[in-house]
């Protein structure tokens, strides 16, 4: 993924300088600088800097801000590194009109001593600028967020970082291009999307695509390519359930899944995989994991849902990590848990490494498709994991978030991907709360707590936000 790029605005007061009480390369200019420069150093572990120095007058301030026009940055990082009056930061800001800021209030000591100088407390006296700064933005209606803390805690950089790259993600949904193969999923409503109103809120095209030319992509696949594929099944230990001209098909609608993908540059594969015409077209829906496809940025959502395939998007950016798509199958009221699967396309990098990953028919379709399907399923792995719905309502995503475990054990559903999900609400209230809200029965099950990342996309995005706790 490109780097962001930062333009970072660290501004003092010139006041200071005209009064006498800071002189020019006296310690008290040094030891700002020398923070000033520390920081943009661990800023720039996360994003491209583009940094003039710390600014302490209108002219420098404008000169800073042109540098920065030059360099496409996405978002300013300002700091008052001392007390600072706000007429130098509106002298950036009048050539940057449209970047959002990060207010990054950084305090140069863990604590303050018995007694300070005067000298000593305007070194730390930065949160004054901070504080006027905020009137300022938020009467302008300015994108804003704030941070504070010790310039040197590390905490406060891995902070910052989620917020870039978030602001990253949203810069990469400008060009995001979203497949629906072949058109939406017309049994369930709740799954469409106002196209129009998605790319004028988040710049997210959507492709239409036809099954025709999936199937003779899969045609085309070579004997070398198929062979590479079983070959790789065979070294991974999936235990196969199939039979071999099952298999063979499944391997070629898998391979021509990605070379669709590629071919159309889609990151997001929104297959409505139980229209009927893709069952005459292709005899079977594509659900054999590929971890080539699947390794990089793309991600696949069944029944079309587009709203939910962009959710697994985000989170697999964000965390670095596939979701899995599943759907509640099944309470279990008195272990407070949910069952919850679904049949279709899933990445076995998921699976629980104790419970074997299998090829089977597919449950579904086995008994009425031309072929009996081929398709990858396992347990999903245990330990925490945040559970997100995603749906497309009133011109933004809205998003129901809920963190919990998923739960050891034993296989618990036949021949589906899945998991039991224990959530740190009651069963009864998750349910209750979702359908008050008005969500879709597509849950994502992304491994880890990613609640705090999730809420800081939001706001960035922006997208509605509940988490159910």
């Amino acid at each position: 993924m490109k780097r962001l790029k930062v333009g970072v605005l660290f501004v003092t007061s010139n006041w200071f300088r005209q009064v006498g009480v800071q002189e020019e390369g006296g310690s008290l200019s040094a030891e700002v600088e020398t923070i000033g420069r520390e920081a943009v150093d661990r800023i720039a572990a996360f994003a491209d800097t583009v940094y003039d120095g710390v600014l302490y007058s209108e002219q420098s301030a404008r000169a800073a801000a042109r540098n920065i026009l030059k360099q496409n940055v996405r978002v300013l990082v300002v700091s008052s590194l001392m007390w600072c009056e706000d007429q130098v930061l509106r002298a950036a800001l009048s050539e940057l009109p449209d970047l959002p800021v990060i207010l990054f209030t950084l305090i140069p000591s863990r604590d303050l001593p018995p007694f300070l100088s005067y000298t000593r407390m305007l070194k730390g006296s930065g949160t004054v600028g901070s504080l006027q700064f905020s009137g300022m933005l938020r009467r302008e209606g300015r994108q804003y967020i704030s941070l504070t803390g010790f310039y040197g805690d590390e905490g406060l950089y891995n902070s910052l970082g989620i917020h870039l790259k978030a602001l990253e993600l949203k810069e990469k949904l400008k060009s995001l291009k979203v497949g629906v193969l072949p058109f939406p999923c017309s049994q369930m409503s709740t799954t469409y999307v106002d196209e129009f109103a998605l790319r004028a809120a988040y710049g997210v095209e959507l492709r239409y695509l036809e099954l025709a030319r999936l199937k003779s992509l899969a045609e085309k696949v070579t004997l070398p390519e198929a062979a590479e594929f079983r070959r790789r099944i065979d070294a991974s230990g999936i235990r196969v359930s199939v039979e071999e001209e099952e298999l063979d098909w499944a391997i070629r609608s898998s391979l021509g899944l990605q070379k669709l993908s590629e071919a159309e540059n889609i990151s997001v594969m929104a297959m409505n995989d139980v229209t009927a015409e893709m069952h005459a077209a292709l005899g079977l829906r594509p659900s054999l994991f590929n971890p080539d496809f699947s390794g990089g940025d793309a991600v696949v959502s069944m029944e079309a849902d587009i709203a939910a395939g962009i959710g697994l998007y985000l989170l697999k950016q964000l965390s670095g990590k596939p979701a899995l798509y599943t759907e509640v199958l099944g309470l279990d009221i008195a272990e407070n848990s949910l069952l919850l699967g679904h049949a279709g396309y899933h990445d076995a990098a998921l699976a629980d490494s104790s419970v074997p990953v299998k090829i089977v028919h597919d449950v579904e379709y086995k008994t009425s498709d031309r072929y009996k399907g081929a398709c990858t399923c396992f347990k999903m792995r245990p330990g925490p994991v945040t559970l997100v719905n995603s749906v497309f309502h009133e011109k933004r995503f809205k998003w129901t978030a809920v963190s919990g475990e998923s739960l050891p054990g034993p296989e618990k559903l036949e021949d589906t991907a899945h998991l039991m999900f224990r959530p740190v609400i009651s069963v009864s209230s998750l349910i209750d709360c979702a359908v008050e809200s008005g969500v879709s029965q597509h849950w994502l099950a992304l491994p880890g707590d990613y609640l705090e990342e999730l809420r800081i996309l939001a706001c960035w995005l922006p997208a509605d936000l509940t988490v159910l706790s």
